[in-house]
């Protein structure tokens, strides 16, 4: 978790296997931009000194990716995937 712009010590092993999936698709869905090379979004997530611009973010690049897949929607090969509303809620 981000506080005041620190990392909390956050151990993997303390978090529910629902917490751990919902971690796991949300960094699937952004390593699509990561494959792009287009690194505004994880950057700026890198850079979230708060939950709230964290939050912003997140969503930015969600909408971004929903766009992506909905125009490439005839394009089998290009798979984006997206997380669920459980995903993003729980992360």
């Amino acid at each position: 978790m981000i506080v005041g712009g620190y990392m909390q010590d956050l151990r993997i092993s303390s978090l529910s296997d629902e917490e751990r999936r919902a971690i796991i698709n949300i960094a699937r869905a952004l390593s699509y931009f990561a494959r792009e090379r287009a690194y505004g979004y994880i950057d700026r997530i890198a850079n979230s000194f708060s939950q709230a611009t964290l939050r912003h973010v997140i969503s930015e690049a969600l909408r971004s990716l929903k766009s992506e897949r909905d125009r490439e929607a005839e394009d089998s090969e290009h798979r984006i995937f997206m997380p669920t509303a459980n995903d993003v809620e729980i992360f």
